[in-house]
């Protein structure tokens, strides 16, 4: 577990395997991925005021699963560079960077909302 934070474990250049163990969360990480970028196609249609989240989280999941299926695959083939570890590592604080970006933007809805609803009063008096 130690070797697990030395930069000589995460930056190697030459392949090493990944544990069993791992390869199967990858997988199940990549197909969780693919399956909820499915579900945001179906629901990013509605128009309410959810529409640009979903859209952004449809985004989030189809290009973080893109990324996921070509990790896998390199790390299935054994390509030495396109199948190192620190690729991993980089998938990873791309995903948590993107997730804090989103919670942003979640944390903003109530304030959109408010401001939805003012600007729909105000057109209630507005010629048509």
């Amino acid at each position: 577990m130690g070797n697990l934070f030395t930069p000589r474990f995460w930056f190697n250049y030459y392949y090493l395997p990944l544990v069993p163990w791992f390869k199967i969360f990858l997988v199940a990480f990549t197909l969780a991925l693919v399956i909820l970028a499915v579900i945001m196609f179906i629901y990013k249609k509605r128009k309410d005021s959810f529409a640009l989240l979903r859209a952004n989280f449809y985004n989030f999941f189809l290009t973080n699963a893109i990324v996921g299926l070509f990790i896998c695959f390199f790390n299935y083939e054994e390509v030495p560079f396109l199948g190192a570890r620190f690729w991993i590592l980089f998938w990873a604080i791309e995903i948590l960077v993107w997730l804090w970006f989103l919670f942003k933007q979640f944390r903003r809805l109530p304030q959109l909302r408010q401001k939805q609803e003012e600007q729909k009063k105000f057109r209630k008096y507005l010629p048509k």
